[in-house]
């Protein structure tokens, strides 16, 4: 398509460079055609589980010499607490001996996985030698510090040095973000310092920063090297998409736990205001549970099960469902087994070798509905070969990207036939108030919010 052509026209004269179009837009073909030999891939060990590289090199650069590797097999790690630091702090993290070659190309497929200033495989990564660097990612540029920074550190290795812009990570962050203080006494970093945000701020230092706006922060941070295409500004002629709501009130059952959950952490004033009085942040995911039915009548009878057994009943073509929590997802292969499905499903539990067989069983349509954890499923995978038509939300993430990639395993480039979106959504519950919240608050506001505040606001 011409926005591959123009990418891959615009990363060859550059040597290292971030393709950040969203999900769907074809970007490991365009990797493949810019990559040399040798190339080193690394990616999230459930993207190569699935075959997903193995497909798209067959397809794009047959023959080409190309190791593949998961982020977290790439380092070498040593004794517990022995991890030596360089001048900036950093934890020097060496790349296993099988990886330490020269390579003319390497790929950081979901290169927002290096986010991790401690994590080992994000400071191997740097340790890698290759001519071409080539990072993707079609999750958005976040708007949270500590996951802008790595990836910079890749993309400008001479900055990297003590005193240059991303030697020190907080003196980067306090460039370019309010730094605080956290509630346990830490360093905390907030928002993005934005002219609106200075106008708004009462402390006396915000007066003293130049105003900055998120297109000003990603053009001076990224600059030439990053290249973002959007799906609509590129996909003109993709079949229709239709996203549809279905309410799910709470059976009997339901209703009763719900509600004896929520008197035993609510608190009822002598005004008549209802405060929360939660401590345990574990009580809102056991809230969220109760409303997909789960631990309450074992995974039969509650609403939302109800009618994504009536979904499947009435539309025998291949669904992808998705759920949050690994229990959800198992609820809801039971519920698919019993009209009659034939079921694959794929979560975190699930065993590495059983991964790519259940991709590969759904793709040749040997098993008609995929239930899968939002997590794995929204990351690098291609689901619409075996001809679903339909992704069933059972649960949603908090996180507004999340719900959308997962849209974008179907209804993508290749795709043929109409695409349908079910949202199940029980109404009266925390489950209404997440929809409410994905709804009304962009993906910048949900990311500046602290778990407290998310746990107030629903």
């Amino acid at each position: 398509m011409p926005h591959q052509i123009e990418g891959i026209d615009w990363m060859r004269p550059i040597e290292r460079t971030l393709l950040a179009d969203e999900a769907g837009l074809g970007k490991t073909a365009q990797l493949l055609k810019v990559a040399q030999e040798p190339c080193l891939i690394v990616a999230p060990a459930m993207v190569l589980d699935a075959g997903v590289w193995d497909d798209e090199i067959e397809l794009w650069a047959p023959g080409i010499e190309a190791t593949q590797v998961p982020y977290s097999s790439l380092a070498q790690r040593g004794p517990r607490g022995t991890v030596p630091r360089d001048s900036n702090g950093f934890p020097k993290t060496p790349p296993k001996p099988e990886y330490r070659g020269k390579y003319r190309t390497l790929i950081l497929d979901e290169a927002h996985y290096i986010k991790g200033r401690k994590t080992s495989w994000s400071n191997a990564v740097l340790e890698l030698d290759a001519d071409e660097w080539r990072l993707a990612t079609g999750t958005p540029i976040p708007n949270w510090a500590d996951e802008a920074f790595m990836p910079l550190r890749a993309l400008y290795p001479e900055e990297r040095k003590a005193g240059r812009e991303f030697g020190s990570y907080w003196r980067w962050a306090k460039k370019w973000f309010h730094v605080g203080e956290g509630r346990f006494g830490n360093r905390e970093v907030g928002e993005l310092r934005t002219a609106e945000h200075i106008a708004q701020c009462r402390d006396p230092d915000c007066r003293e920063r130049p105003p900055v706006t998120w297109e000003d922060f990603r053009f001076w941070n990224w600059g030439e090297v990053m290249r973002r295409c959007l799906r609509e500004d590129v996909l003109k002629e993709l079949p229709p998409l239709t996203i549809q709501e279905w309410r799910t009130p709470m059976v009997t059952a339901q209703a009763k736990a719900y509600k004896d959950l929520k008197k035993d952490y609510m608190a009822e004033l002598d005004s008549g205001e209802v405060i929360d009085v939660w401590s345990d942040p574990g009580k809102l995911v056991k809230l969220a549970q109760i409303a997909t039915g789960l631990e309450v009548v074992g995974g039969k009878g509650s609403g939302k099960l109800n009618a994504l057994r009536a979904i499947l009943e009435d539309r025998p073509s291949p669904k992808l469902v998705v759920a949050h929590f690994n229990k959800s997802v198992e609820a809801c292969a039971d519920a698919a087994r019993e009209v009659g499905r034939t079921v694959a499903v794929l979560h975190g539990p699930t065993p590495k070798a059983q991964r790519r067989e259940a991709i590969r069983a759904f793709q040749r349509g040997e098993a008609s509905v995929l239930c899968a954890g939002i997590e794995l499923i929204r990351e690098g995978l291609t689901l619409h070969q075996g001809g679903a038509d339909e992704v069933i939300r059972v649960e949603r993430a908090w996180a507004p990207y999340k719900n959308e990639q997962v849209i974008r395993r179907l209804h993508r480039i290749g795709v043929t036939r109409p695409v349908t979106v079910t949202d199940l959504v029980t109404p009266d519950t925390t489950d209404e108030r997440v929809l409410e919240l994905l709804e009304h608050k962009t993906e910048q506001q949900i990311r500046a919010l602290t778990p407290y505040e998310v746990k107030s606001l629903l």
